[in-house]
């Protein structure tokens, strides 16, 4: 299975450094930023269907471990723009 290349979300500058904040802390706090925006204007979930579900869990996984870069792109592509209820107040209420 061929890598796929980190893609960083439009908008942030690969190596970009704010007030000494590495470059993926500070993509990552600007994903959260824009995935928290208007979040009350989104659905707090979407069944998934069956078949997607399989795809995720029959992934292998990696043999090694993945650069901040990777795995923030991969947030951003599949984990953010679902209503997997990620952000939602009621999800972390105890």
């Amino acid at each position: 299975m061929t890598p796929t290349p980190p893609v960083i979300p439009a908008g942030h500058a690969p190596g970009h450094r704010s007030r000494g904040v590495p470059a993926p802390g500070h993509v990552a706090v600007d994903m959260i930023a824009d995935h928290l925006e208007g979040i009350g204007d989104k659905p707090v979930f979407a069944p998934m269907a069956p078949a997607e579900r399989a795809a995720i869990l029959k992934r292998p996984l990696p043999d090694r471990g993945a650069s901040p870069e990777s795995l923030l792109a991969l947030v951003g592509r599949e984990i953010l723009p679902t209503p997997w209820a990620t952000g939602i107040r009621a999800s972390s209420a105890g």
